[in-house]
This record gives structure tokens, sequence and C-alpha cells, in this order.
């Protein structure tokens, strides 16, 4: 037989006594004005709460938008782009995983070394993204129209690390990879490298 430690007693019935003290010491005048503090105290940090979050988010949102109009269109369009597409990406398998936003988020903050405002940014783009209703061919011709081989090659080796970023990953996703690939005009050399990387 093994020997239990006995868990010191919690103080469930202390706020009774509490109360009951107060009954017994200034009467039921006492006992309301007690519980009105209390519920006035509870309402104060309810509030209190709300309109911190409202306010850090305020704040939040004011950085996001000064940091917006601070880039050029070309910038904001190959985030935006970018973003999007590689929540299309991880949407693919029906789910989107901590994982693959991870992965978005560690390419902007290391690779592009962006602030805590400037992830602000993406992670309010992702949020959009998931929401929007924007085709993966419509997002991916646009990107092919207004970007460059270089920009292309980075979009290509993303969308495997988002891939990758899943324990398993479907001969159908390497498949769309390749397609992609294909799509924007990365060289097959180029697209054997990047998938080399990541198999």
């Amino acid at each position: 037989m093994e020997y239990r430690r006995h868990e010191q007693p919690g103080c469930g019935g202390c706020f009774l006594l509490l109360l009951l003290l107060i009954f017994l010491s200034g009467g039921a005048p006492l006992l309301f004005e007690f519980l009105g503090l209390l519920v006035f105290i509870i309402l104060f940090l309810l509030l209190g709460s709300i309109a911190a979050f409202w306010a850090f988010t305020y704040y939040v949102r004011r950085q996001v938008s000064a940091y917006e109009k601070s880039q050029t269109e070309t910038h904001n369009t190959f985030v935006y782009l970018l973003v999007n597409i590689l929540v299309k990406i991880a949407q693919v398998d029906g789910k989107v995983t901590r994982d693959e936003v991870k992965t978005i988020r560690h390419f902007f903050q290391y690779n592009l070394h962006y602030s805590q405002n400037q992830l602000f940014w993406i992670k309010e783009l992702v949020k959009e993204a998931l929401a929007s209703s924007l085709s993966l061919d419509s997002l991916l011709q646009e990107f092919r129209q207004k970007f460059a081989y270089e920009p292309r090659l980075i979009l290509l080796e993303l969308i495997y690390q988002v891939l990758y970023s899943n324990e398993e990953v479907s001969q159908a996703e390497l498949q769309l990879a390749e397609n992609i690939g294909n799509y924007l005009g990365i060289s097959s050399y180029d697209q054997r490298s990047i998938a080399a990387r990541y198999r």
C-alpha cells in the first residue's frame, strides 16, 4: 500500500465566514455595502481589461497603418501576395496548422528582419488571408505578372518550407509545388535544387 500525502485544505468556506462575520457585526446594510463594493471591483476590473485590450488593438492598427504607408506599393504588394499564396498553400490539406503560420512568420522575422510592429502587420495579413475567397490561381497569376525571377524563387522556396512544416507531405502537395514552379517559369534545375533541400 502506498502512502498518500494529505493536501492542505482549501478555504472554500472562508468567503462565507467573512460574510457571516460582516452580517453579525454590522447587520444587513454593512453586508450589502460589502457585496456592492465587491461587484464594483469586479466590474471595474472587467471594464478595465476590455479598455486595455481595445487600446492595445488600436495601437497595433495605427502602427500597422503607419508602416504600410511608409513602404512602396511594390513592397506592400509583394508581402500581401506572398502571405496570401502561402496561406492558400497551407490550406491545401484542409487545415492551417500553427507550424505553417510560424514558418510564414519566421521568414519575415529572420530573413527580412521585421520588427514587432511589422510582424503585427504580417499577423493581420494572415488573418485576412484565412478569410479571403481569392483563388490560388489568381494570386499566382498576379505574382508572376508583377515580379521577376528572384522573388519567384523566394516564393517557391517558401512554398516548400510551408509544406514541409507538416510531418507528412502528400504526393499531391509536392505535385502542386512543382506545378507552381513551372507556372512561375522557374528552371527545372532551380526547382530540383529547392525540392532536394527539403526531401
